[in-house]
């Protein structure tokens, strides 16, 4: 009686149980697969959708920053129109009563930049190092050419 209930070897086993059990086999591994593909397919999914809202979020952040930035461009440049040969003092005065660095946080500093002709460089560093404020280093005119030179004044936030 004892013997029937145990499976003494697999030559003796039923062909039907054979059969069930590849059966059972192919299923699960048909079930995995299925599972597999649908999750790598919703993870994709996802992926690519974070990666369109972050690229939708970091465009508009662009957006602003480029439509700020011309917005400076274009006042200071109204600036110029009315009055081209604008001194250091009168730059200053005029971004600070713009507040633009506290208004704008991507904005780090405002620079104005003076074409001279070379000729007058001596005069124009000596007087800027003569009138720097304090803590400011001592100015050097470095791009310069034979006609023309560049100096630049950064207005850094106090």
């Amino acid at each position: 009686m004892l013997r029937g209930l145990f499976i003494q070897s697999p030559d003796q086993l039923p062909r039907r149980w054979r059969l069930n059990g590849i059966l059972l086999v192919v299923v699960c591994l048909a079930f995995t697969a299925l599972m597999w593909w649908l999750l790598t397919a919703t993870n994709a999914e996802l992926a690519q959708e974070r990666l369109r809202a972050q690229t939708d979020k970091t465009v508009n952040v662009l957006e602003n920053n480029i439509e700020t930035y011309a917005d400076v461009l274009y006042s200071t440049r109204a600036l110029f129109f009315v009055d081209p040969s604008i001194s250091r003092d009168e730059w200053d005065v005029y971004t600070k009563t713009q507040n633009t660095i506290e208004r704008y946080s991507g904005i780090q500093n405002v620079t104005y930049i003076q074409r001279a002709p070379a000729s007058q460089l001596g005069a124009i560093e000596n007087e800027l190092n003569d009138n720097r404020r304090k803590g400011e280093p001592e100015v050097v005119i470095r791009d310069r050419t034979p006609t023309l030179a560049v100096v630049t004044y950064v207005t850094n936030p106090d």
